[in-house]
C-alpha cells in the first residue's frame, strides 16, 4: 500500500489503524477475553512444553546415537591390528608408529569433534594404550602394570564384560565425575577385535555431559524453564532440576536410554502480562475489540505476505539452494529485510565455495604427507641394499663369464637402477625443490620419450603415435623429471588403449605448443576415456583403477607433483567412449640462455693414488674397495671412525671415501677433526649417504659444500666423482 508513490512503513500503517478506531470496548467483553486468554496460554505452555520435550528428547537420541555412530566408525581402523601385529611379532619400532599415528588421528579427531574430552584406547589387561584428554596425547610418566586408564577406573567391574559384547553392540557408562580435569563424562565403548574376532582392547570415547546441557539451555520457549535429565533410578544426568510454587511439566522419555528428559515451567510469568492487560482494559477496551477487526485485514494481507516469502526463501536456504532470492519492494522495512536476506545468501554460497576449495586442498595436502611418510621411512633401508647389488653386479661384469651369465648380471643391475629410479620418484613427495633446473627444450623431451617407448608402443602393441614437433622457447625444469611427466602420461594413455574393448585403431597423439608466455604439452588417446566419478581422484596417490598388479597409482600423482614444482599446471578432459586428452602448461622462458655444455672431465690414469674406504657395513666397504681398485687406484679399508684416524696418521691418501651414518662416532664426527686438525685435506673427503631424507643430513652436506655419492652408486658415478675430486683438490693447491 502506498500514497503517491511513497511506501509506507509498518510504524505509520500501526498508527493509522489504531488511532481512528479507538472507541472502547465493554469491560464485559475485556473481561471474558481475560479468561479466554489466560485458558488459551496454559493450553499453549503446555502443548509448546509437550512438543518442546519432544523435541530435546529427539534431539538427545540423535546425538547420543552420534556418539555410537563415531564409536562403530573409530574402531574399524585397522591400524588397531597393525599396533597389535607388530607388537606380537616383537616389532616394537613399527609398533610405536602405528600407535603414534593412532594418537594424532584421534587427538585430531577429538579436537574436530568438540564434544569427546577423553578418547581412550585400553589394552585386555584395562592398561591404556591411547589416552587422549582435551584433543592433547597424555602418557603417564611412570606407567607400572597395575595402572588402569581412566575407563577402566570408571567401568569397573563391568570392564570385562565388554569383551562379551556381540558386534554392533556397545556399553554405555554412568555419568562419571572426573576430578582431576573437573568435567563429568558418561563413556561409549565397544570391543576392538582383530580378523579372527579376538579381543585387542577397548575403544572408550568419554561424552562430555555439559554438551547435552548445552543443548537442554538452547531449547527454550521464553528462557523460564528448567530443563534436566534423569536416569531411571531418579538422578539428576544434566541439567539442573528447579522447584516452583506452581508449574507445568512434561517427560518424555528418551528412545535408547532409560533416561527422562523433564521440563517445568512456572505459568505465573507468562500470565502476568494478561493480568496487566486486565487492569488496563477499562481505557483501551473499545481500542482493541474494532483493532482487531482491522488488523486481521491490514496485516494478514500487506504484512504477511512478504513475511512468508521471506520464510519459504529461508527454507530454499536450509534445503542448500543459496542460489535462490526474493524480491520485496514494500513495506520498507521487510524491503530493507530482503535486501539483506539476498546479501546473506550471496555470501553463504562464496563461503560454501570458498570451504570446498579448501577442504580439497587440505585432504590433498594430508593424502601427500601419508605419502611423504611412508617413503621416509622406506627410502633409507632400500638404498644399501641397492648398492651392494649393482657395485657386486659391476664387479662381476669386469670378470670373464659366460654370455648367459653376463646379460643375467646386466639384467641385475638394470632391474638395481630401476629400483633406485623409483626411490628417486618416490622422494619428489618429501624433497621439494632439490634438483637444479636449467632452461629445457620440450621437443627434446617429447622425442626422448617417445624413443624410450617406441618398442612397447609401436612394435609390441601397434599403438600409432602422432608428433609434429614446432618451434617452441625452453622452459625452466630439470630435463630427467619433464620426462617422467611424460613417460607417465604416455604409459597411462596406452594402459587405457590396451584396456578389453572394441577393436578400433589405437592412436596417441602428442602435440607442443606455444601460447600466452606459456608451453603447453597435449596428449591425446581415444580410449574409452575417464569415468566422472573418477575424474577428481586421478592425481591423488595410490588411486587406480586397474587391475592388482598393474599399476601403483602413482604415476598421476608423481606427475602432478613434478609439474606444481615447476610452476606449471596439469589439467584431464574426458568424455565417457571419446577418449582423454592430459594438458601439461610450464612457464616459457622467453629470453632465455643457452644451457652451457656440460664440461668434459678428463679421467687421466690414477697411477697408484691412494684411497681409504670407511664404512661400518663390511660388505659394502669391501665392493667399494674392489671398484676402486678395478679403476686403477690402492685402496685400504676399514669399518670405523677410530681405524680411519689410525690409517691416516701412519700413510698419506689422496681420497678418503666415508660413509656418513656410521655407529659410535659418525662422518660427522671424521669432518669435524678434519676441520681442526688437517683443513687441507677436506677438499679429498667423499661422502657416501643412503639417508637422503635427513633434513640435517642435507643441510650439513649443503652448508660444508661437502662432494658426495647417493646410494646406490654405480662404477661410473664414482670414477666421475673421484675425477672431479680429484682435479678440485689439485686447482686449490695451485
Amino acid at each position: 500500500m502506498s500514497w503517491n508513490g511513497r511506501a509506507f512503513s509498518i510504524q505509520t500503517r500501526l498508527m493509522a489503524g489504531v488511532l481512528p478506531l479507538a472507541v472502547g470496548i465493554p469491560l464485559l467483553v475485556i473481561g471474558v477475553a481475560y479468561l479466554r486468554f489466560s485458558k488459551f496460554t496454559a493450553s499453549t505452555l503446555d502443548n509448546g512444553l509437550t512438543g518442546l520435550a519432544g523435541k530435546l528428547a529427539g534431539d538427545m537420541d540423535d546425538e547420543l546415537g552420534q556418539r555410537v555412530n563415531d564409536l562403530m566408525t573409530l574402531s574399524q581402523n585397522p591400524l588397531f591390528v597393525d599396533y597389535h601385529n607388530n607388537k606380537e611379532y616383537q616389532l616394537l619400532q613399527e609398533a610405536a608408529v602405528n600407535r603414534d599415528t593412532l594418537e594424532s588421528f584421534f587427538s585430531a579427531f577429538a579436537q574436530r569433534a568438540q564434544v569427546y574430552p577423553v578418547v581412550e584406547y585400553v589394552s585386555e589387561e584395562g592398561r591404556p594404550v591411547i589416552l587422549i584428554i582435551r584433543g592433547r596425547p597424555y602418557r603417564q610418566d611412570q606407567p607400572t602394570q597395575n595402572s588402569l586408564s581412566l575407563f577402566g577406573r570408571a567401568a569397573g567391574a563391568e570392564f570385562k564384560k565388554i569383551f562379551s559384547l556381540k558386534e554392533g553392540e556397545y556399553f554405555v557408562s554412568s555419568v562419571i565425575k572426573e576430578a582431576m580435569e573437573d568435567f563429568s563424562l558418561i563413556y561409549f565403548a565397544k570391543p576392538v577385535r582383530g580378523p579372527g574376532g579376538e579381543n585387542l582392547g577397548v575403544l572408550a570415547l568419554g561424552y562430555d555431559v555439559a554438551i547435552m546441557e548445552k543443548k537442554m539451555a538452547e531449547a527454550k520457549i521464553s528462557g523460564q524453564e528448567s530443563a534436566y535429565i534423569e536416569d531411571d533410578r531418579g538422578r539428576v544426568i544434566a541439567g539442573n532440576k528447579s522447584f516452583f510454587s506452581q508449574t507445568f511439566s512434561r517427560s518424555v522419555a528418551l528412545a535408547k536410554r532409560p533416561w527422562k528428559i523433564y521440563l517445568t515451567i512456572e505459568p505465573a510469568y507468562f500470565l502476568k502480562p494478561l493480568r496487566d492487560i486486565r487492569n488496563l482494559a477499562v481505557i483501551f477496551g473499545i481500542f482493541v475489540g474494532l483493532a482487531a477487526i482491522f488488523f486481521v485485514f491490514w496485516v494478514v494481507r500487506s504484512t504477511t505476505r512478504p513475511i512468508r516469502v521471506l520464510v519459504d526463501g529461508t527454507r530454499e536456504l536450509a534445503r542448500g539452494n543459496l542460489d535462490h532470492r526474493v524480491s520485496i519492494h514494500e513495506p520498507r522495512e521487510l524491503a530493507h529485510l530482503s535486501t539483506a536476506f539476498n546479501e546473506m545468501a550471496s555470501q553463504l554460497k562464496n563461503r560454501e565455495l570458498q570451504q570446498r576449495q579448501l577442504q580439497d586442498h587440505l585432504m590433498q595436502s594430508e593424502k601427500l604427507s601419508a605419502v611423504g611418510q611412508l617413503i621416509s621411512g622406506i627410502a633409507h633401508e632400500l638404498n644399501n641394499p641397492l648398492n651392494g647389488i649393482t657395485g657386486y653386479a659391476e664387479l662381476m661384469l669386469e670378470e670373464e663369464c659366460p654370455q648367459s651369465l653376463r646379460r643375467d648380471l646386466e639384467q641385475i643391475r638394470a632391474h638395481a637402477l630401476r629400483c633406485r629410479r623409483i626411490i628417486d620418484n618416490l622422494l619428489l613427495f618429501v624433497r621439494q625443490g632439490s634438483r637444479e633446473k636449467k632452461a629445457v627444450d620440450i621437443n627434446k623431451v617429447i622425442r626422448s620419450v617417445l624413443t624410450l617407448l617406441e618398442y612397447r608402443l609401436t612394435k609390441a602393441d601397434n599403438v600409432e603415435v602422432n608428433f609434429v614437433p614446432e618451434k617452441l622457447p625452453p622452459v625452466q625444469g630439470d630435463f630427467q623429471q619433464l620426462e617422467q611427466v611424460l613417460v607417465n602420461l604416455i604409459q597411462n594413455a596406452y594402459d587405457a588403449l590396451v584396456e578389453p574393448r572394441a577393436e578400433r585403431p589405437k592412436i596417441i597423439n602428442v602435440q607442443a605448443r606455444h601460447e600466452s608466455g606459456k608451453v603447453y604439452v597435449r596428449v591425446q588417446d581415444n580410449g574409452p576415456g575417464v569415468p566422472p566419478e573418477h575424474r577428481e581422484k586421478i592425481f591423488e596417490p595410490f588411486f587406480t583403477t586397474k587391475e592388482a598388479g598393474r599399476g601403483t597409482g602413482l604415476g598421476l600423482a608423481i606427475a602432478w607433483q613434478i609439474v606444481k614444482e615447476h610452476a606449471g599446471g596439469i589439467a584431464c578432459q574426458s568424455q565417457a567412449g571419446q577418449g582423454t586428452i592430459f594438458t601439461v602448461d610450464l612457464p616459457a622462458l622467453l629470453a632465455a640462455r643457452r644451457d652451457e655444455e656440460p664440461q668434459t672431465v678428463s679421467v687421466t690414469e690414477p697411477s697408484g693414488q691412494q684411497i681409504l674406504v670407511v664404512d661400518d657395513e663390511r660388505d659394502l666397504a669391501r665392493m667399494t674397495a674392489r671398484l676402486v681398485r678395478k679403476m686403477g687406484y690402492d685402496a685400504d679399508v676399514v669399518y670405523d671412525v677410530a681405524s680411519a684416524q689410525k690409517k691416516i696418521a701412519k700413510k698419506t691418501y689422496d681420497f678418503v671415501l666415508l660413509d656418513l651414518a656410521m655407529p659410535g662416532e659418525s662422518g660427522y664426527d671424521f669432518y669435524q677433526l678434519l676441520v681442526k686438525e688437517n683443513p687441507s685435506f677436506l677438499p679429498r673427503l667423499i661422502f657416501i649417504t643412503g639417508d637422503v631424507l635427513n633434513p640435517d643430513c642435507l643441510e650439513f652436506l649443503k652448508n660444508n659444500r661437502i662432494v658426495y655419492l647417493t646410494k646406490p652408486f654405480s662404477g661410473e658415478e664414482l670414477r666421475l666423482t673421484l675425477a672431479k675430486t680429484g682435479l678440485g683438490a689439485r686447482s686449490d693447491h695451485s
